[in-house]
């Protein structure tokens, strides 16, 4: 089983980030910045299961595909990558894959080049995301993350199933905990 997750509002708690810059007295131009990243920890801002979830998978199993967002600026893809970068996270995936909104057509290339035969996991907090993928690999099961502290948003069809953190996929994922 591999788990192809988004780092965003999925991994990391964004609103909790851009209120700690803004209550630090930031504008959105200084903290989307790589700089940013000398004066606070994506460790921080990491759901509370985050960490001990990636631990109990093994690294070959775990990629992350986030998007780039060129409108934040001319540092955003920098910003991204500092971000995602960093220890520990770096540490607990094989892969991250960057994208500028095509989700799907990553999800593809990353379908082609495993075991065909290998269960395929993708989260994501936006549901646009996780029609899209679903749409270009149907033998994925895409999984909308709704956090409790985000906002809420229409039911998604009924193959896309809701789940509120990371640890919902052990209990709904045939393989369930410690996987490979």
């Amino acid at each position: 089983m591999k788990y192809i997750l988004d780092f965003d509002r999925t991994l990391f708690d964004t609103d909790a980030f851009v209120a700690a810059a803004q209550r630090d007295g930031l504008t959105s131009t200084e903290y989307i910045s790589p700089d940013i990243w000398h004066s606070y920890t994506v460790e921080d801002f990491l759901y509370p299961e985050v960490l001990k979830w990636l631990h109990t998978k093994n690294k070959a199993d775990v990629r992350i595909l986030t998007a780039i967002t060129p409108k934040q600026g001319f540092e955003a893809a920098e910003y991204q990558k500092a971000k995602v970068e960093q220890e520990p996270i770096i540490n607990l995936v094989k892969h991250i894959y960057y994208v500028e909104s095509d989700k799907a057509t990553m999800m593809q290339t990353i379908a082609t080049t495993g075991d065909p035969d290998e269960q395929l996991i993708f989260v994501d907090d936006l549901l646009e995301h996780c029609i899209a993928v679903q749409a270009a690999v149907p033998n994925c099961t895409c999984f909308l993350m709704q956090r409790t502290n985000s906002s809420s948003a229409p039911p998604p069809p009924t193959s896309i199933r809701v789940i509120q953190s990371l640890a919902d996929l052990d209990t709904i994922t045939p393989s369930g905990p410690g996987d490979s």
